[in-house]
C-alpha cells in the first residue's frame, strides 16, 4: 500500500477567483470594490488539498463547508478555461463522484489541464488499489 502523499496544497489567488464566471460577472454588475472586497475574503479563506487518494476543498466567505472526494468513487473529470481564464493560464477542473454529499466538486486552479491529467491518473490508481469497477 501506497502511503498518501501531498500534491497540492494550497490557498486561491485573487485572480484565479476573480476569474470564476460568477465572480467575473459580479465584478462587472457589483462594481469592483464590493466585488473585489469579496474575491479577496474567499482568497483569505478557500483552500484546496490534493493527494494521491483524495480532494478536499474549503470554501466559503463567512462559514465555511468542506467537501472531499475520495478518487476511488470518482466517476468522471473535466475542466474548461473561458477567455479570459486562459489569458490568465487558470481554468475550472470538476469532479463527478458517486459521493452522496458531494457529488460534484470544481475549483479554479491554474494549469487545469495538467491538474486535471494528475487527478486521472490518481483515478485510475486508487480503482486498481481498491479493486472498484464504476459501473454507470
Amino acid at each position: 500500500m501506497v502511503k498518501e502523499e501531498i500534491i497540492v496544497d494550497r490557498k486561491f489567488s485573487l485572480i484565479e477567483i476573480l476569474t470564476m464566471n460568477i465572480g467575473l460577472i459580479g465584478f462587472l454588475i457589483f462594481g469592483w470594490n464590493i466585488k473585489l472586497f469579496t474575491a479577496w475574503l474567499a482568497a483569505k479563506k478557500w483552500h484546496l488539498k490534493i493527494t494521491n487518494e483524495r480532494l478536499e476543498f474549503v470554501v466559503g466567505l463567512l462559514g465555511s463547508k468542506q467537501e472531499s472526494i475520495e478518487f476511488y468513487r470518482a466517476k468522471d473529470s473535466d475542466y474548461r478555461q473561458s477567455l479570459i481564464q486562459s489569458i490568465f493560464g487558470i481554468g475550472m477542473v470538476r469532479i463527478i463522484s458517486s459521493d452522496t454529499t458531494s457529488p460534484i466538486v470544481e475549483f479554479p486552479v491554474s494549469n487545469p489541464n495538467e491538474i486535471r491529467d494528475k487527478i486521472r491518473g490518481f483515478i485510475r490508481e486508487q480503482r486498481k488499489d481498491m479493486g472498484t469497477v464504476a459501473r454507470d
